[in-house]
């Protein structure tokens, strides 16, 4: 039989105001973390451009790193980056040998989201003060990606955080493997994961935090809220594919809704939803 009672707001109100306070016991939520926000990485085609970008994805990734597999030419990624209804989505991802050459890469890419997988701090500010100079009159957003393994993070390993999060916009952390960041498809420890975006954040509280390797939406089933609680983003490349750079639209809707459903289960749960 159907209950055909009115609803007492005032009643539904009450009861999410104790599933929030006890939710919030148990998972320590901070302010912002429902704000988890979606990259996807390794685009090499309009197709997989397109299917990123209707799902909902925030950032799409162009891989200009020769040792990878998802390596396009800058020509390329002009061309595919014309394609987004919004170019400030682009990412361009690099691991130059110089200064000199992440600066003729980025300037004819005309993307302003530079993802850094190489340079140290000294090299990155010199590039910085390069790209803000008056004669280029554009903003940039520089994203160090620091490579972190399953040994948990040495003092060097922390001095490395430290130097980034002191100079850059963001910081990505992705797995290592024989000293170079990114390109396995290798899971990072979420318990390291974690414990280096607090590291980093404590020397730089407004840094945005990527996390990457081997992504799924299963695993941000299992984990999102441990995720949500440290990073303000999830990158995806690897996990959503059949082979490599070649994106499987099924796993990229998955992906990208798995998140954003949750944002609205948790948004409601927190009250955003409640007048």
């Amino acid at each position: 039989m159907i209950n055909s009672s009115p609803i007492d707001i005032n009643e539904l109100k009450k009861e999410c105001s104790l599933f929030k306070e006890d939710l919030n016991k148990n998972l320590t939520l901070k302010k912002g973390d429902t704000n988890l926000k979606i990259k996807i990485c390794g685009i090499t085609s309009k197709e997989d451009l397109k299917a990123a970008e209707n799902y909902g994805s925030d950032l799409i990734g162009f891989i200009h790193v020769k040792r990878s597999v998802r390596y396009i030419d800058i020509e390329t990624i002009k061309s595919l980056s014309r394609i987004l209804t919004d170019n400030n989505k682009g990412v361009l991802v690099l691991e130059p040998d110089n200064v000199e050459e992440a600066l003729n890469d980025i300037l004819n890419s005309n993307l302003r989201n530079i993802q850094l997988h190489s340079l140290l701090p000294g090299e990155i500010n010199e590039l910085i003060q390069s790209l803000f100079a008056d004669e280029y009159e554009k903003e940039y957003h520089i994203v160090r990606a620091i490579g972190i393994s399953q040994d948990g993070l040495s003092l060097e390993k922390i001095k490395e955080i430290r130097s980034f999060a002191e100079l850059c916009q963001g910081i990505l952390f992705d797995y290592q493997h024989q000293g170079k960041t990114g390109g396995t498809g290798r899971e990072v420890s979420l318990k390291t994961a974690i414990k280096a975006a607090k590291i980093s954040r404590s020397f730089n509280p407004h840094l945005e935090i990527y996390l990457a390797g081997g992504l799924t939406a299963s695993r941000i089933k299992k984990e999102g809220l441990l995720i949500k609680e440290s990073f303000d983003f999830v990158d995806f490349n690897s996990g959503l594919e059949d082979f490599p750079g070649k994106k499987n639209h099924i796993k990229i809707k998955n992906a990208i809704e798995t998140v954003k459903k949750d944002k609205i289960f948790m948004n409601f749960i927190k009250g955003d939803l409640i007048d």
